[in-house]
Parts: structure tokens; sequence; C-alpha cells
């Protein structure tokens, strides 16, 4: 087997394998594994986030998450994500979802998830860029339904975490 790897930028390359007795080439991405959050307020409702996403040329609406830097626990980058992308405080640690790989056929990360508690609003400025939504638990199965949340990771880990009665 022959691997080649080439680095696109700081957190994603792109590898190249050449495997005896196949023809085609394989290729995949290697990228930094990622959190999301679920963020349960006291009315039961769940936190989401809108924003435009340029490799679709479109607002998705997701969950709060990024990727975990080098250094960072997957907790520490939930805590810090949360505070960028929402302006919340991570709360008390309701539920962990087992860490999950994305994509097992082109990409390497997994995403981790949080299922926490809001804490309330920080004194710092969320990225501006990003619309804080919030819907209620019991809206969320139509909301599963109906195909509003963008990403089907975070469709998976919203069921999950319903399965699991974290919400």
């Amino acid at each position: 087997m022959n691997r080649i790897l080439t680095k696109l930028n700081s957190w994603v390359s792109l590898v190249k394998m050449e495997i005896t007795g196949f023809e085609e080439p394989f290729y995949h991405f290697e990228l930094d594994d990622y959190v999301s959050i679920i963020v349960v307020n006291e009315m039961d409702e769940i936190a989401f986030v809108k924003q435009f996403r340029p490799t679709l040329n479109m607002f998705t609406l997701e969950l709060p998450g990024g990727i975990i830097e080098k250094g960072d626990s997957p907790l520490r980058a939930a805590s810090r994500e949360l505070l960028e992308e929402t302006g919340l405080n991570l709360g008390d640690v309701i539920g962990v979802l087992e860490p999950r790989y994305i994509d097992s056929v082109r990409l390497t990360n997994k995403n981790y998830t949080f299922v926490v508690k809001s804490s309330g609003m920080s004194n710092s400025e969320p990225d501006l860029s990003i619309e804080l939504q919030w819907v209620s638990k019991h809206q969320l199965p139509e909301f599963l339904k109906s195909g509003q949340l963008s990403l089907e990771s975070h469709a998976g880990v919203i069921a999950q975490a319903l399965l699991f009665e974290y919400i």
C-alpha cells in the first residue's frame, strides 16, 4: 500500500491510498475531531445555531460546535465553541454520547457530543454572524422529521439524546 498525504491547511489533509489489487486509488480526508453541544435551558428548549456555510452556499441550522484544537480536551473545546458561537456558558453536563465517526468512507474524524444545561449568557460577545435559535424539546421529533436540522450527524446525536433520555 502506498499512502500519499497532501496537507491542504492547518486542519485538513487529503490522503491518496494506492492499494495492491485495486485499479483506482482511494481518497479520504484527515480532519481534526470535533465536538457538538446539545444545550438544554430551563424551559426544556434546545439551542441551535443558524449560520452561512460556504460549502453548501446556504444557511444551515445545526448544533453549536466546532473543531477540537490541538491540546484541548473535548469538554474544553465544547466550552470554548459554545461561548464563541452563542455567548452561552457551559453548564452542568447531563450526558456524554459515545464519540462516533462522521463518514467512514471519506473522513477520519470523530464527533464528541455533550448534553449540558445552560448556565446563562456570558459577558463576552458571540460570533455576530451566527444566530442562536431555541427549539422546544417537544418539537424535536417534528423538527427532525421535517429535515430542518441540516447535518445528519446532529440529527443522530439529537435522536440518541432523546433515546437515552438526556433531554
